[in-house]
């Protein structure tokens, strides 16, 4: 997922990663030209006839 990001959060612009004790991992990696941000989210573990498309997921905020 590419996003267009205005945030005040410091580590933007470099590779970062983010990880919960409660809520899992984020993985942030800047694109060039400083605008383009890549985040990549841990999901939580399906079982084999799992597919993440089936799941309803709350939005925690």
């Amino acid at each position: 997922m590419y996003l267009l990001l205005v945030t005040d959060f410091p580590d933007i612009r470099v590779k970062s990663f983010i990880q919960s004790k409660e809520c899992g991992a984020v993985m942030t990696i800047p694109h060039e030209g400083g605008y383009l941000v890549s985040f990549y989210i841990e999901l939580g573990l399906l079982s084999k006839d799992q597919r993440a498309g089936y799941q309803t997921l709350p939005l925690k905020m």
